[in-house]
């Protein structure tokens, strides 16, 4: 008998901390699911420093960015042709840490280093970018440079 009101005890317990458990689990996955915080404005176009290159040379671009949350993020790059014909050519995609400082910032970078096949025309570079806001939220942020040519 005292078994039996031994169980029943244990059991009544056992549906409580199930209860919270589930309850605490829904309250943060729709804490995460409405976060609507964006770590990353770019004014787009980013302005390229130069605008004629040679295949094969450094690219410099502007960037003029707000950044709010310092989080690693994923980049990746990609040059499009302009002319008549549609030529997409991949960059290197890698991850950042943090590289860019909090907060609002004018920012001239030197790191796009065009591949030395590439054929003259008017390109423009757009890049990609890939937060994990948290575990079950990622944010893409899209945003491309101005016209270049490459001779």
């Amino acid at each position: 008998m005292k078994l039996l009101q031994w169980l029943k005890q244990v059991e009544i317990i056992f549906r409580q901390v199930a209860l919270i458990f589930t309850l605490t689990a829904m309250i943060v996955v729709m804490f995460w699911s409405l976060d609507s915080r964006i770590p990353l404005t770019v004014e787009s176009p980013m302005l390229i420093v130069d605008d004629n290159f040679q295949a094969g040379d450094t690219a410099g671009y502007i960037i003029d960015y707000c950044k709010t949350i310092d989080k690693p993020f994923v980049l990746s790059r990609e040059l499009h042709r302009q002319d008549d014909r549609l030529d997409i050519i991949g960059l290197p995609t890698y991850s950042v840490g943090t590289p860019l400082p909090m907060g609002c910032h004018e920012l001239v970078s030197n790191n796009i280093r065009l591949p030395v096949d590439l054929d003259p025309g008017h390109y423009k570079m757009v890049v990609y970018i890939r937060y994990q806001i948290n575990p079950i939220k990622t944010l893409y942020i899209e945003f491309e440079t101005t016209t270049f040519n490459v001779m």
